[in-house]
């Protein structure tokens, strides 16, 4: 009986200790570039130009077909819930002189068929005299179709076993990629 007890207060334990202790992915930063000869307020030019580019705010239609009509033959749904989530400007802050651009994001992930996910954060652009850097926080996720469970909107980003984590993460390194690779590359003088 006591072993009983002593394996179910450990497996409480382990338990309450796994939910103290749950992760999210808050932050998803580059690693600084450096762009020779290039000053804050040019980097932070380029930056802003680059991130219009490669960076979108869209509205999203988040559907779920949780609502089964009860008076109808099994498995007959009705139209269940569509929620529309605004988009709106990408860019909410710049101040080139300071080498600071603030704008938000919302992104598909790329390739997903079925289970589409829309990611959506805040990207930060930092330039110092020939160096810049990127980085996503405010990380959330939404399913856009969940099917017969309700669709609870964009939630944060859960670092778990059978959790997204890794494509959010990979689809943001993509996006700040782009952005990088756009930055960095000299301006065309002649074209």
């Amino acid at each position: 009986m006591n072993r009983r007890v002593l394996i179910a207060v450990t497996l409480m334990s382990a338990a309450t200790q796994a939910i103290a202790e749950d992760k999210y992915l808050d932050r998803v930063e580059t690693e600084p570039r450096a762009v020779a000869g290039a000053s804050v307020h040019q980097l932070a030019e380029r930056g802003r130009l680059c991130i219009l580019q490669h960076v979108t705010n869209d509205a999203v239609a988040l559907k779920d077909t949780s609502r089964v009509n009860p008076m109808a033959s099994i498995g007959t749904m009705t139209a269940g819930d569509t929620t529309a989530v605004q988009g709106g400007d990408v860019l909410q802050t710049v101040d080139l002189d300071a080498g600071l651009i603030v704008a938000q994001s919302r992104t598909a992930i790329p390739g997903a068929i079925f289970n589409r996910y829309f990611i959506q954060s805040t990207v930060t652009f930092e330039a110092r005299a020939e160096r810049f850097r990127l980085s996503h926080t405010g990380i959330k996720y939404a399913m856009q179709d969940t099917g017969y469970a309700s669709n609870s909107g964009f939630t944060p980003v859960r670092i778990q076993t059978g959790s997204p984590y890794k494509k959010i993460e990979a689809a943001l390194q993509v996006v700040s990629t782009k952005i990088a690779d756009c930055v960095a590359a000299a301006p065309v003088a002649d074209w």
